[in-house]
């Protein structure tokens, strides 16, 4: 489902901003996140939550290093970052969208800019 929402996202964009910037679709899998994250200046994350609360598994890596980051953060490691969480799931689990809250906070108390 994220995937989904991300490609049509990608897709909107493209076709509503006509390549007045570049967009780029990556799996968690596939994004260096410890080398990049940081300095990226637009991030937009699409998140699912399961069972109580976790992450999925492609994106418990990212949660322990953000958990790190953030725990250790000045509020400036990410200062030039704007982003946006779209954090999917079902509102009759006790743990609504916790990933996506999650990595809202995460990268907020890095700096990052709503």
């Amino acid at each position: 489902t994220a995937e989904r929402f991300a490609r049509v996202l990608v897709s909107e964009m493209g076709a509503r901003y006509q390549g007045n910037f570049h967009t780029n679709m990556v799996d968690i899998e596939d994004y260096e996140y410890k080398d990049k994250l940081l300095h990226e200046k637009m991030l937009i994350v699409i998140t699912s939550t399961y069972g109580d609360g976790e992450p999925t598994d492609s994106a418990t890596a990212l949660h322990e290093w953000l958990k790190e980051r953030s725990a250790e953060a000045n509020g400036t490691e990410a200062e030039q970052l704007h982003y946006a969480v779209f954090g999917l799931g079902n509102r009759t689990y006790e743990h609504f969208c916790a990933s996506g809250k999650f990595i809202d906070r995460a990268l907020n108390a890095l700096g990052g800019k709503r």
